[in-house]
């Protein structure tokens, strides 16, 4: 059966790395999964047929599958839980405006879809943290 979404998650056999929101979501839901190490041996689990489905960090999963994978394996376009990562700061520091002006301005420029093209092999659509098919 063919994974198409979370729904299916149930049905497959499905992997997960230890000690990641993404296990934390599979054991919530009482889904059955395999436990891996590292990101690597689980997306060789999948090419292997041991498991049908890894559930972890779109963005990590892209880039290995871009860059060890090529055309083996697919993200699927479903989000199960939005992470986002943050810079720490000590309270009222004069350098928070700055980064996040910076930060803006690269995210927003064509050098950063470039980037991510490079990087997760394809067009990155921030509103939805996700590649568009």
């Amino acid at each position: 059966m063919p994974v198409k979404g979370p729904q299916d998650l149930s049905k497959v056999r499905v992997g997960a790395i230890a000690d990641t929101t993404g296990e934390t979501y599979l054991r919530d839901y009482g889904i059955s999964y395999t436990s891996y190490k590292t990101v690597s041996e689980g997306l060789r689990a999948i090419m292997e047929d041991s498991i049908q489905a890894l559930v972890y960090d779109a963005p990590i999963l892209r880039y290995l599958i871009h860059q060890e994978f090529k055309g083996g394996l697919e993200v699927l376009p479903h989000t199960f839980h939005r992470e986002d990562y943050g810079i720490a700061l000590p309270k009222n520091s004069p350098i928070r405006e700055p980064i996040n002006r910076i930060l803006l301005k690269k995210i927003h420029g064509p050098e950063w879809q470039d980037n991510l093209h490079q990087y997760l092999g394809g067009s990155f659509d921030l509103n939805t943290a996700r590649i568009p098919q």
